[in-house]
């Protein structure tokens, strides 16, 4: 979401490629921004604190490899910042100072027989925009580890998977540091079963899913169910700015859906997306 809420920022997969495209929170004016090419998918759009830029991720198509870009608000200037023979994930560009903040991984591994390989061995890393010199903050060699965002100046709130699952909080200061967030009044099904962990500063909530629904935790560490899906999964989601209420899409499901934390006045908003291209 814009910083005012107005536009929300997505990338779509065609069917061959994905670019970034940016729609008004009503579902109208639907602008592609940032267009695939030929050998290049983008996905994963952050903006920045400032709202006047874009970090995202450039894929090479059929491949794990991957690079940190950044466009201005509009989706001119695209630039990519490194070289493309990386597994990163996700990047950001910090609140507090001029660097971008990402996930890499070091290794592309099958761990089952009949599972698919994928990357793991993931670690933390920032880019100083003014040097342009990179800097590895962490030492976790996470199985998985994503959803990074920053929880405050000196921490960041991730999703880690190696000994255990759930969210944590990350120092900056300290490499290998994971500080588990645990709640109060969990399900004895699936304890602390968190994804895609989000914090809201203004209203001191954390918002997750646990796969098939959202889930909303007070300061007091208190979850409340704010949505479950009837089937499939969510997709992804964030947070407004302006007020207490989530964005969300639903696996396989082509239309955006946004409700408050407390679960009332759930709205579905349909955007005209591009037809797929067929493979």
């Amino acid at each position: 979401m814009s910083k005012d809420d107005k536009y929300i920022y997505f990338s779509y997969y065609d069917g061959r490629n994905a670019s970034i495209f940016r729609v008004d929170s009503s579902g109208l004016n639907l602008n592609c921004i940032v267009s695939a090419k030929n050998d290049t998918s983008f996905y994963n759009p952050y903006l920045s604190n400032d709202n006047k830029k874009i970090v995202f991720i450039g894929y090479a198509n059929r491949s794990n490899k991957s690079s940190i870009y950044v466009a201005n608000i509009d989706g001119s200037s695209v630039q990519r910042l490194t070289d493309g023979n990386e597994m990163i994930r996700e990047a950001f560009h910090s609140e507090y100072n001029n660097e971008i903040i990402y996930c890499k991984a070091t290794e592309e591994k099958k761990y089952s027989p009949v599972g698919s390989s994928g990357a793991h061995g993931f670690d933390i890393f920032s880019l100083n925009l003014e040097s342009m010199k990179t800097k590895k903050m962490s030492t976790l060699n996470a199985y998985q580890l994503g959803y990074i965002t920053e929880f405050n100046k000196d921490s960041l709130l991730v999703y880690s998977y190696t000994n255990e699952s759930g969210m944590f909080l990350f120092a900056k200061n300290n490499p290998d540091s994971l500080q588990r967030i645990e709640a109060k009044s969990e399900s004895n099904e699936l304890p602390n079963f968190y994804y895609q962990p989000l914090y809201s500063k203004t209203y001191q909530s954390y918002v997750f899913s646990n796969g098939y629904g959202l889930r909303v935790m007070d300061k007091s560490k208190t979850v409340r169910k704010t949505y479950d899906v009837p089937s499939p999964f969510i997709d992804c989601f964030c947070l407004y700015n302006t007020k207490a209420r989530i964005f969300f899409t639903i696996e396989g499901d082509r239309c955006f859906y946004s409700i408050n934390f407390d679960g009332t006045n759930l709205k579905k908003i349909e955007v005209q997306l591009p037809e797929r291209k067929k493979q």
